[in-house]
């Protein structure tokens, strides 16, 4: 998804993150040299906050926090503060959801990711906006967060097939 706007250049980057791509959209008016730096100051930053949450909470990542309490070799009390901060925030969205939102694997491994995807989001608009930013879109994996767009638009939904192009599923004006 990329937001338009009047008179702005947009540009963008991608990287992997998370088991997914992830993918930063900045306009800007400034002189292209100018946009380019800013976008790659960006994505340097979003893609470090995206990749240092991923080192501690990958279950894929042997020597991950989240992996080594999955194996009982940590527990919850002895575990960094944001791996219980946000383990408060998963408990949160269970009670919110009736449990609809566990943050346990049916084996009963604590499992994060459902979350952690969320926090790096909102650690990366906070930081695209310490550093000046103000108007981006944000895409992880088809979680879409974006700043700086006023104004009605038309938001499309599609569904990716293998080896042939996406489909667009539903076309939403949202104003």
């Amino acid at each position: 998804m990329q937001p338009t706007f009047s008179r702005e250049q947009l540009r963008a980057r991608t990287f992997r993150s998370m088991g997914t791509v992830v993918s930063l959209t900045v306009a800007s008016g400034t002189s292209a040299q100018t946009a380019v730096d800013e976008l790659q100051s960006a994505v340097d930053v979003v893609g470090e906050i995206f990749t240092q949450l991923d080192l501690t909470f990958s279950l894929y990542r042997e020597g991950s926090e989240a992996s080594r309490l999955a194996r009982g070799e940590l527990t919850l009390a002895y575990a960094s503060e944001l791996m219980q901060e946000l383990y408060a925030v998963a408990s949160e969205w269970r009670i919110d959801t009736e449990g609809a939102f566990t943050a346990e694997r049916p084996d009963g491994a604590l499992d994060l990711s459902g979350i952690v995807k969320a926090h790096a989001m909102r650690e990366a608009a906070l930081s695209l906006g310490a550093l000046g930013l103000q108007n981006w879109c944000l895409n992880a994996g088809g979680d879409v967060l974006e700043a700086g767009h006023r104004g009605p638009r038309t938001l499309g939904l599609k569904i990716p097939t293998r080896g042939r192009p996406a489909s667009l599923i539903r076309s939403i004006a949202r104003s």
